[in-house]
């Protein structure tokens, strides 16, 4: 099954807000992690249960999964129904792990 990714708007959001603030430095750089991002994404359509469970937003009704890109954690969920990915949020990882559970 081919899933088709989706981004939310708190996702689309904080992509913006990396590229804002890799761009201050260089224009280049954040284009590169914007798309390294995005193209890890991609990987979830052939395999949306690539990313490992989160454990952080375990209490949650929704069940996340995660993808490692870089610094980042790209927080998805899975909708079957639907036959799509949902970008919930991308994450830097080098902040305090309980900013993780505001909300998506």
């Amino acid at each position: 099954m081919i899933y088709q990714v989706v981004w939310s708007s708190f996702a689309s959001s904080q992509l913006e807000d990396v590229f804002d603030y890799y761009s201050q430095i260089s224009q280049n750089v954040a284009k590169q992690i914007i798309l390294q991002i995005l193209s890890d994404t991609e990987k979830l359509k052939l395999n949306a249960n690539l990313g490992q469970m989160e454990e952080l937003l375990a209490n949650r009704k929704t069940a996340y999964r995660y993808l490692i890109s870089g610094n980042y954690r790209i927080i998805y969920t899975i909708k079957s129904e639907h036959n799509s990915i949902l970008i919930a949020d991308v994450f830097d990882s080098r902040q305090n792990p309980v900013k993780i559970s505001r909300s998506k």
